[in-house]
């Protein structure tokens, strides 16, 4: 399918904004039950209710006569190990991060901690996963879908990627993580969507990168890691590792947008969706 076409976009993007609005207040509502329970089941309460309050929003693809194929929420026997794939890429992506980043500015240490108990662990890898989603479904479902159709490829990625940084400033995140961190990673997450035809591989990657963080401490319960970067000049390092954090994501994106393209010129059309 090609992308690159734009046809009458008002009206498709006033139908994403308007998904968003609904999309942000259902948030809201679920980020208010969150703080009526105990920390260590906030995110998992969290996810969950936004991701079942965002996926009824789907609706909006009934009511313009589409499956629900159309916009990545297909089923197909290669779905599960599109997720898997996905996983693997998004620890691929922080590790290559972190090699890169030693590589160029020196030794960075990992230094072991004492283990969670099971009980933590699993709370805090269930709530990334449902936040996960929540969030895959927000903005790499009939949002992307609609606007790929509407302005084309890159406008959409655009789009989609600008709104996802947002919402991670609504969060509180400082603005240079989000500049350097959150929309190149947003991009990778859409170009994965684009080129894979469903949120399977998006949301593997998405939760690959969030579950290394966590095993490397920065999360906001304890992982197996903490970092020991205190061999680093911090001038040289505050200036280098916010370049290569972008760069990566980017990379690994274009790369997946071009490898597609490869496929698409020597296969011919090949199945895409995870349907």
């Amino acid at each position: 399918m090609s992308f690159d076409r734009p046809r009458r976009p008002l009206g498709p993007l006033a139908r994403i904004l308007t998904f968003w609005g609904a999309a942000l207040a259902l948030l809201l509502f679920w980020g208010f039950v969150r703080g009526l329970v105990p920390a260590s089941l906030g995110p998992l309460v969290w996810g969950l209710g936004g991701s079942a309050a965002v996926l009824l929003l789907q609706a909006f693809v009934r009511a313009e006569h589409r499956p629900f194929a159309d916009v990545g929420l297909g089923w197909a026997p290669w779905t599960p190990a599109r997720f898997v794939a996905g996983l693997g890429l998004g620890v691929a992506n922080f590790v290559g991060t972190l090699l890169i980043t030693a590589a160029v500015l020196g030794p960075i240490r990992l230094t072991p901690v004492a283990a969670p108990p099971v009980t933590a662990i699993f709370a805090t890898v269930l709530g990334l996963a449902a936040v996960t989603t929540m969030e895959e479904l927000t903005f790499r479902t009939y949002p992307l879908w609609t606007a790929l159709r509407s302005i084309g490829f890159w406008p959409a990625q655009a789009l989609v990627a600008v709104a996802f940084s947002l919402l991670h400033l609504a969060y509180g995140w400082p603005p240079a993580t989000v500049a350097t961190g959150v929309l190149p990673s947003a991009l990778l997450f859409g170009i994965a969507a684009a080129v894979s035809g469903g949120m399977a591989l998006p949301l593997g990657i998405h939760l690959g990168i969030n579950l290394s963080r966590w095993a490397t401490g920065e999360g906001s319960t304890p992982g197996w890691w903490t970092w020991d970067a205190s061999a680093l000049d911090p001038v040289r390092a505050a200036t280098v590792a916010p370049v290569v954090g972008a760069s990566v994501p980017v990379l690994l994106a274009l790369a997946l947008h071009a490898g597609h393209r490869l496929a698409r010129t020597h296969l011919g059309p090949t199945p895409t969706g995870d349907r």
